[in-house]
């Protein structure tokens, strides 16, 4: 038989891939136990046996007609992961997905399987969803992000022995831009989540490389520079969603500390947003729009003048006093 009419095979076994041709009719378990003369293995129940996976990682429990297993395209090779491990070790994760239908599936899956190849499983399972969907996004429920598409299972479950992910389509993720001080980061995340869980999740903090707490700090919108927008307690309230129909720009927001200024003769909070603390007191108080005859700025706790040249990062206050001179 000529070989083109021939199905390619790729074999993964430990760091190698082996190459086999079969035809459609071929059965796995003839592929496999070719595989075993050849690499002269012996499988001695039960203290070790093999496992074997489809290149989406899912766990091949039958013999089956070789040209049954997933390719991506008859061009393609039919890619086999084999696994050696002892019979009571649980080499699998268990992927429970239960639709809006209540329409449920099961799958085991390699625990370095990719949430890109599950996303793929999902689309060829034959998923009912209200329109046609190209890819599917996964929403960590509990640590409330969006989990990165080359993440593996084992990755996301960590320690735990469970976790519960949300299914999503592209209509309910949106691209944000989040940064802090020369930090910029692309962020997906739920467009309906309130813009408060961005400064509450530390995931999207640690990528923008925030070390204070983040309740000295708030958000500014900033998509639609030269004007900002500093987010009240109120603003912070709204979905994401609500400051896209605000810009034709991607949403941006910028991680800002919330330094208070107050004369110290009226107590009124003047709020001033900083993107760092690598400022000189000179620095920020000639970012106090109004001064009337003030001239310094003095420690909200101690009462004490600071020297302009006090470098802010060196000062663990973020309420300061402006004071006049007698």
């Amino acid at each position: 038989m000529e070989k083109d009419l021939l199905i390619r095979i790729i074999l993964e076994f430990e760091d190698n891939q082996l190459e086999y041709f079969a035809t459609t009719e071929a059965k796995l378990t003839s592929i496999l136990s070719r595989f075993i003369l050849d690499q002269q293995l012996k499988f001695i129940l039960p203290e070790n046996y093999f496992s074997v996976f489809d290149s989406l990682g899912r766990y091949i429990t039958e013999d089956c007609q070789i040209n049954t297993i997933y390719r991506s395209d008859e061009q393609s090779p039919i890619r086999i992961r084999i696994l050696q491990c002892k019979q009571d070790t649980n080499i699998c994760c268990e992927l429970t997905l239960i639709t809006s239908q209540d329409e449920t599936r099961n799958q085991n899956f390699n625990p370095i399987t990719t949430w890109k190849e599950i996303s793929l499983w999902s689309k060829i399972a034959d998923i009912k969803t209200k329109s046609p969907v190209d890819s599917f996004f996964f929403w960590n429920i509990e640590h409330k992000h969006i989990i990165d598409e080359n993440e593996t299972i084992s990755f996301t479950l960590g320690k735990a022995e469970s976790v519960i992910v949300d299914v999503l389509d592209t209509t309910s993720v949106i691209d944000i831009i989040l940064s802090y001080d020369k930090n910029i980061q692309n962020i997906r995340i739920l467009s309906s989540c309130p813009v408060h869980s961005i400064l509450n999740n530390t995931k999207y903090l640690e990528q923008v490389g925030l070390k204070i707490s983040p309740q000295e700090c708030t958000l500014v919108f900033v998509s639609n520079e030269p004007e900002k927008q500093i987010l009240e307690k109120t603003d912070m309230e709204s979905l994401i969603s609500y400051y896209a129909t605000l810009t034709d720009k991607p949403v941006h927001f910028q991680i800002s500390i919330l330094v208070q200024i107050i004369p110290y003769d009226n107590g009124q909070e003047i709020p001033i947003p900083i993107s760092h603390r690598n400022i000189t007191i000179k620095q920020l108080f000639d970012m106090v729009e109004i001064k009337d005859d003030y001239k310094y700025l003095a420690s909200y706790q101690t009462k004490i003048i600071f020297s302009e040249n006090t470098i802010l990062s060196v000062i663990n206050e973020t309420k300061f006093f402006l004071a006049k001179e007698r």
